[in-house]
Order: structure tokens, then sequence, then C-alpha cells
């Protein structure tokens, strides 16, 4: 997967030059961005900082999504690196300006936030806010630190309920993608 990472930033600096010479602010802005998402991904805080920054700079406009994103990215290095107040100001910030699946994308982080720093209480509100997004995968992903939050307060009863909230549709997609794979080796 290193080599695949590598690749992709190859990538998208030459995007960026492209763009550069296109003068489009909006994509230079979103490869940069982007950029950032492949360095934190890769735990390379300060090279994504760096272009999270530039993301910001290049756009100029705090109100558009991009740019809510970038900081997005931004509050997460801080939080990684221990500047717990900053980082929370930040994506607080961005879940009061935000609607829609930006607004559930801002407050899961911020729940994870709360779940790595054992503030399990505030967590919960957040997750228990996100469970009700209509998109399946994001429910899983809640019920699950919802099922650890029990458990690390001691509540066996609540971690089993939302372990088991969605195995039935995860055992489907296991299936499914049983059957996909199946398929993919035959055609082979």
């Amino acid at each position: 997967t290193d080599n695949i990472v590598l690749i992709k930033i190859k990538r998208y600096k030459k995007c960026i030059n492209i763009y550069m010479s296109l003068n489009d602010s909006i994509a230079f802005a979103n490869y940069y961005k982007q950029l950032g998402d492949i360095y934190i991904i890769e735990d390379n805080y300060d090279s994504s900082l760096f272009f999270y920054n530039k993301s910001i700079e290049s756009l100029d406009n705090a109100n558009h999504q991009i740019t809510r994103d970038s900081w997005k990215g931004i509050s997460a290095v801080l939080h990684h690196n221990g500047d717990v107040d900053s980082s929370y100001k930040i994506i607080k910030e961005l879940v009061s300006v935000a609607n829609g699946d930006e607004q559930y994308a801002y407050k899961t982080q911020l729940a994870q936030m709360y779940y790595k720093d054992e503030v399990y209480d505030s967590a919960l509100i957040y997750f228990e806010e996100v469970l009700k997004r209509d998109n399946k995968y994001t429910k899983i992903s809640a019920a699950n630190y919802i099922s650890k939050i029990y458990a690390a307060k001691g509540d066996v009863e609540n971690s089993n309920y939302f372990m088991n909230l969605y195995s039935d549709e995860l055992i489907e997609d296991d299936v499914l993608t049983s059957v996909h794979i199946e398929e993919y080796e035959q055609d082979a």
C-alpha cells in the first residue's frame, strides 16, 4: 500500500501543476486538501498540516466546503499533536456552521476525538446523533464505538445491544462480498 500512496501523491502533485496553469482555485484547493488527507493517513502530520493550510490559502473562501474540510483535517492534526483545546474549538465551530452530511462528518470526528480522550458521555451524545444518519456504514461504525463506550463503562447489556444492532447487515454484506469475489475469480 505504500507504493499506491506514493503513486497517488505523485498524481495529485501532477494535477496541482496542471490546475495551477489553469488558475482554477477550487480545484487547486481540493487537490491540496486531498494531499493533506493522504499524508494524514500515512501519519505524516507535518506534511498534512502544510497541505491543509495551502488548501485554505489557495481558495481564500471561508464558507466553502473544501475550506471547512481542510480545517477538519487541521483539527485532526492538532488533536494528534496534543493541542486538544484548539482541535475541539475548530471542530465544534465546523459542527455549528455545517448542515446535512457535512455536519455528520464533523460530528463523527468530534465523537471520535471524545472517544479517544475517554470523554465517553460527550462521545455518546455525538455518536447517537450520527446513528440517525441514513448511511448504513456510518451507523455501523457509530454503533461499534457506542458498544465500546458501554463496555468501557461496564454496561455489558448496552454494549451487547449496540454490538449486535447491525450484525444482520454486516453478515449480509459479507455474504454479498464473498459472492462478488467468487464471481470475479471465476471471470479471471
